[in-house]
């Protein structure tokens, strides 16, 4: 058939989806998510995923709205609400502890969409949101699309990584890392495809937030877009567990002979005292962190070893061994609890990796594991952060939900 014929269909049926399940999501959002979800899932073409990829943005980004500001938030909301007093160049250097200009994307943006959004801050925590899960829900369609992924395997997944109440909870509150973050796992999925593709978004998500240079880094070696061999494996371990004193090296090497000030010279001191009092917490969450560390390492390399063809190898391979580099950072545990963010967005690619293959055990398993996570997101929703109550995020309509003031 004609390629321009088959994108005019294709197009007339996702404009057909939007209207006929949009109407029902703005009524009701999780009727037109529950709607959506069930016919993409029965669907042959990728088409009816899309609507679903779209509903999910503007449902959770209308929740993130009314988030009651905490810790962290208070920072992101005062350097957009400063904007009109320090101006760009000062809005450069909001992050920074000398003024100068830090994670250069993510503050432009924030300056940009001060002016856009009329300084409205809640309209700003929405397109923000709308961004960071954008670009995690594009990943996982653009892997599985990529792979022949059933649909209703693609359909798992999304709801999987969006009811995932850690993620949620920390979409706005760790809102540079986790929008770098998404950023990168959206400059993954051209690994295979276009490399300049890949570098030009991996920059972008490293000037959103710098703390992903390190996995990025790891995504340009050539073997870890396939199946690993041992002696390859060894050595990503060897890296990943010998990583602290590596950096410290690196640290001290620097500070002896680069004469630093300001932010510089604070990033290397990290660097070269990786370990010690100065950088403990009080521990709350360590052991969930290593638990599900573990959990992550030992379901990808399950896969790794397995004599059958892969799918998302990078993503596989980049798991295991950001899970034992994790692992390793004992000795830090600030820096442990930092990087272990990463690992949410690995969740929905590699959880039903076991049940590859096996297509009358994994779909009881998607059902019943997006059934949990989304009884478990709306019941914890106001457990460590608030929100809106339980009962306007199921049954407002759309419009309803969004706040602005």
């Amino acid at each position: 058939m004609n390629s321009k014929i088959v994108t005019l269909q294709n197009r007339n049926q996702l404009g057909a989806y939007l209207i006929i399940f949009g109407l029902f999501f703005f009524i009701n959002p999780i009727l037109g998510i529950i709607l959506a979800s069930a016919a993409a899932a029965s669907k042959n073409n990728t088409v009816a995923i899309k609507p679903l990829v779209i509903f999910l943005v503007l449902y959770l980004s209308a929740l993130n709205t009314t988030k009651v500001h905490d810790s962290d938030m208070f920072d992101y909301i005062d350097m957009f609400n400063r904007v009109p007093l320090n101006g760009y160049k000062g809005t450069l250097g909001f992050l920074s502890i000398d003024d100068s200009p830090k994670d250069i994307v993510y503050s432009t943006l924030v300056y940009i969409l001060y002016y856009v959004l009329f300084g409205n801050q809640y309209l700003f925590i929405f397109a923000i949101s709308c961004l960071t899960f954008l670009f995690a829900f594009l990943s996982v369609y653009r892997f599985n699309r990529s792979y022949g992924t059933p649909n209703y395997l693609i359909v798992a997944e999304l709801l999987t990584l969006a009811f995932f109440t850690q993620y949620f909870s920390l979409s706005f509150h760790l809102v540079r890392q986790e929008l770098a973050t998404s950023v990168f796992f959206f400059a993954l999925s051209y690994k295979n495809q276009s490399l300049w593709k890949f570098i030009i978004w991996s920059s972008v998500s490293i000037m959103v937030h710098s703390s992903l240079a390190i996995i990025i880094l790891l995504g340009f070696i050539p073997f870890m877009n396939r199946q690993l061999y041992l002696k390859e494996i060894a050595v990503l371990v060897a890296f990943a567990i010998s990583f602290m004193f590596v950096f410290s090296f690196l640290g001290d090497f620097v500070l002896s002979r680069v004469s630093l000030s300001g932010e510089a010279l604070t990033n290397v001191n990290r660097m070269a005292n990786m370990e010690g009092a100065h950088d403990a917490t009080d521990g709350s969450g360590t052991e969930v962190i290593i638990v599900a560390s573990i959990l992550m390492g030992v379901l990808s390399f399950f896969d790794i070893i397995r004599r059958r063809k892969m799918i998302y190898p990078i993503v596989v391979n980049l798991c295991f061994v950001w899970s034992v580099l994790i692992l390793s950072l004992s000795a830090s545990p600030i820096l442990q609890y930092r990087f272990f963010f990463i690992e949410y967005t690995f969740l929905p690619f590699i959880f039903y990796l076991p049940f590859k293959g096996h297509n009358l055990i994994r779909k009881p398993v998607c059902l019943l594991v997006v059934s949990f996570l989304f009884v478990r997101f709306f019941m914890l929703l106001n457990g460590v952060f608030h929100y809106t109550s339980v009962h306007e995020a199921l049954l407002d309509p759309f419009f309803m939900l969004i706040k602005l003031s």
